[in-house]
């Protein structure tokens, strides 16, 4: 992609008003979990706070910017741009200003005519949707499972598309925006490789089920395995299942009849992540399996780190064990 140095600088009094938003948002979210969602959003909140005050400091951004895009190029060169810093302070950036299409026109990016319409135009769509959610798919899965922290916020105003050539598998996609990241730490992350290779062999529910709860979650109704599956998948997957409701204040979604009584904090801006990826692959009208990507990314980090198993339930002799081999990631950055 064409680079150009483009500069951020932070307004006057940002800080305070995003201050004042957090108090208003968490009454929003205190008569939601009370009224509406059956989700404990208070843990969620804390942790928005937390890692929104990251925000304000530019010369953290430019630091993980930098370190996750070299990490980035070398794993799959000009397939994904990140870009890189020039000058910094604590409230001014000068990075590469990256050139690409924004996401509402992806099926232009591999249409070959912009007269192209009907059929043409949405295979176009489909195409280019496809290489787009296996991009970053992957880009999060070497993120999340080999440099220990990732992009939290890979909403589409942060993604941009150029055509590419077969070297690039014909699309390469730019990555913005590094003021949010998540580092997860060394047992979240083999936690949630458990659940990933789970949910990779969908047939096994029980197996989802127990490693979802190893993660840490508590349902009102922990023996409904059916509706603790269901609330799993739809959380850590992209996939569709019929019957499942991923709307959360849909009457039919499993959260109105097994409540999230605790949602680990530090998991909120990996399951944010997950979802935002998810409305893009339903948006594109592509059915995604993001696990199935992953997969191989979680077995690289627990066979790195010599974790054969891990859950809550395991004995203080396993649980010693754990402490002795979880001890960084497979490429820490």
């Amino acid at each position: 992609m064409l680079l150009r140095p483009l500069s951020q600088v932070q307004y006057p009094g940002a800080e305070a008003v995003m201050i004042a938003d957090l108090a208003n948002l968490r009454k929003a979210c205190a008569y939601l979990t009370r009224f509406e969602l059956n989700f404990d959003l208070a843990g969620a909140v804390r942790e928005l706070q937390a890692q929104l005050a990251h925000e304000f400091d530019f010369r953290r951004e430019a630091r993980n910017m930098d370190l996750i895009g070299a990490s980035l190029r070398e794993a799959f060169g000009q397939k994904l741009t990140v870009p890189q810093s020039r000058l910094v302070t604590r409230r001014m950036l000068v990075m590469d200003f990256v050139v690409g299409s924004p996401l509402p026109q992806l099926e232009a990016v591999f249409s070959s005519s912009r007269r192209s319409r009907g059929f043409l135009r949405r295979r176009a769509r489909r195409r280019a949707g496809e290489a787009l959610l296996a991009r970053l798919a992957h880009a999060y899965g070497h993120m999340v499972f080999r440099c220990g922290v990732f992009n939290a916020d890979p909403h589409p105003g942060n993604l941009l598309l150029r055509r590419a050539g077969p070297a690039s598998g014909g699309l390469a996609v730019g990555l913005l925006d590094w003021g949010q990241t998540k580092e997860l730490g060394e047992e979240a992350t083999a936690r949630l490789a458990h659940l990933v290779k789970a949910l990779s062999q969908k047939e096994n529910k029980e197996d989802i089920v127990q490693r979802f709860y190893d993660m840490g979650m508590k349902l009102e109704n922990p023996n409904d395995t059916t509706s603790a599956h269901a609330i799993a998948v739809t959380m850590f997957d992209t996939r569709r299942i019929p019957g499942f409701v991923t709307n959360p204040f849909d009457s039919r979604n499993a959260l109105r009849s097994n409540a999230v009584k605790v949602f680990p904090p530090d998991l909120f801006f990996m399951l944010r992540s997950i979802q935002i990826i998810k409305g893009i692959s339903h948006g594109l009208d592509v059915d995604f399996h993001l696990s199935r990507i992953w997969a191989p990314y979680a077995d690289q980090y627990l066979a790195s780190h010599g974790i054969s198993n891990i859950s809550r339930h395991t004995s203080g002799a396993e649980g010693e064990l754990l402490a002795a081999t979880t001890n960084g990631g497979v490429a820490s950055i």
